[in-house]
């Protein structure tokens, strides 16, 4: 499960919360999380991998060498969901 969403709307303590413990760094000011941070995570008998990413906004040029940019559209593909509003 990827994790994916705006910069500073709890990705990262929903990601802790999901695998139980404080692995990812939580801050009240955008940009913390720079790298995609994985867990393991389970929810009602099922065991899975669970992924932090860097916030993305859509003002965004992403023309770029953006690597976090380039790092979260990978994630967002391997997990096969879409965008998502």
């Amino acid at each position: 499960v990827a994790i994916v969403g705006r910069p500073n709307v709890g990705k990262s303590s929903l990601f802790n919360r999901m695998v139980g413990g404080v692995q990812a760094l939580v801050y009240d000011k955008p940009g913390v999380t720079r790298d995609c941070i994985h867990g393991d995570a389970h929810f009602g008998g099922i065991s899975f991998q669970v992924t932090d990413t860097a916030g993305l906004d859509d003002g965004l040029d992403v023309q770029g060498e953006d690597t976090n940019v380039f790092k979260v559209g990978l994630h967002i593909a391997a997990s096969g969901i879409g965008r998502w509003p």
